[in-house]
């Protein structure tokens, strides 16, 4: 099954999107990072690229907040064993509504391709 990764500058909200999307696909693994490596508001990273590097086979879905945590998770991604790199998304949709509809998508049995085109498809287009 896909793996999700919810990536924060906020502690409490990676683990708030965590817990609804949780809540909606409660078979899905979600992971969330959030916080500075200090606990602060910011991005980890170092925890960003632990995670990255642990792709499962179905794939990693990706899904961030912005600034830093969006520069951290590409170059996780640009880090990662090669090997690895195709199984890896960075999802550029809004962060609540994108986790808990991808979410539900990977409960229903939607896979990692699926999710990616859904994702293109309706893109967030940040600004941040």
């Amino acid at each position: 099954m896909v793996e999700f990764l919810i990536l924060s500058h906020s502690k409490n909200m990676a683990q708030g999107v965590k817990e609804l999307a949780g809540q909606m696909a409660p078979d899905v693994p979600i992971q969330a990072i959030g916080g500075d490596s200090e606990g602060n508001l910011g991005s980890d990273g170092e925890k960003i690229i632990q995670a990255i590097s642990q792709a499962g086979p179905d794939g990693l879905f990706v899904l961030f907040d912005m600034g830093s945590s969006m520069m951290n998770a590409q170059m996780a991604l640009e880090m990662a064993d090669p090997d690895i790199q195709d199984r890896i998304f960075l999802a550029d949709l809004p962060l609540v509504e994108g986790a808990v509809q991808t979410a539900i998508m990977a409960q229903g049995g939607d896979d990692f391709e699926s999710l990616k085109a859904y994702a293109r498809e309706n893109k967030a287009g940040k600004l941040i």
